[in-house]
């Protein structure tokens, strides 16, 4: 008991660096090794007992804003249709792993200045392996991927805030001067776009956007008559 809260006080204050609230919790199915060295001591561990993969502990995040209402987020975000383009996992401090997505622009539906927070921790600068962005691109940055340690393929599970590629994407974002772009509320401001163009929020849970955008707006252009209005 001791020892899981330990963990969940380290993972916070890791994770505090982001400017995020975050809550502890394990992977399920699979053999976590969360709290029981780096990555690096991960990888040589596994490749000791001869084995190359191995799987640590979820973190969920609490994202800000997720109790947002439409009508809030219209006003301070800028909405776009974006598909990832690319996509990168680096390590994170020392134990965990964040992953970068590079966004494509298919189409503005509005555009907002960007809002600094001025009591939130510094936004992250892009990684410098992944390729400068367009005028017409953006980064987002989520915890958790996939990482090669030594020879070792390590992976963090996010269930929450993960894109891949191929998909298109309604996204409610702060985009800043440096191009990286804060989701609203997480997930609760993400939305896929199936082939018939209907949304589907990335966030399972019950939250005001959401589940606005998803009993109010069956398809993209319901959505777009509404904020044409």
């Amino acid at each position: 008991m001791v020892l899981k809260l330990v963990l969940a006080i380290a993972a916070i204050a890791i994770l505090t660096t982001l400017g995020m609230k975050v809550i502890y919790h394990p992977a399920r199915g699979t053999t976590s090794v969360q709290g029981k060295g780096s990555l690096v001591e991960i990888a040589r561990r596994k490749k000791a007992e001869g084995q190359d993969k191995a799987s640590i502990s979820e973190i969920r995040v609490d994202y800000g804003g997720a109790g947002m209402e439409l009508d809030e987020a219209l006003k301070k975000y800028s909405v776009f249709i974006a598909e990832p383009i690319e996509s990168k996992s680096f390590p994170l401090e020392s134990s965990h792993v964040r992953t970068w997505y590079k966004f494509r622009i298919l189409e503005t539906l509005a555009r907002k200045n960007y809002l600094p927070c001025p009591k939130c921790s510094p936004i992250p600068l892009v990684p410098e392996e992944m390729a400068r962005s367009t005028d017409g691109e953006f980064f987002v940055y989520a915890i958790g991927g996939v990482i090669d340690v030594e020879g070792v393929e390590i992976s963090q599970p996010n269930s929450s805030l993960h894109f891949e590629k191929g998909n298109k994407y309604l996204m409610f974002v702060n985009l800043a001067p440096s191009q990286v772009a804060e989701v609203a509320g997480g997930p609760a401001g993400a939305f896929r776009l199936d082939e018939n163009d209907s949304l589907h929020p990335l966030m399972k849970e019950d939250a005001p956007l959401p589940v606005k955008v998803r009993t109010q707006f069956g398809r993209l252009s319901e959505f777009k008559s509404h904020i044409n209005r």
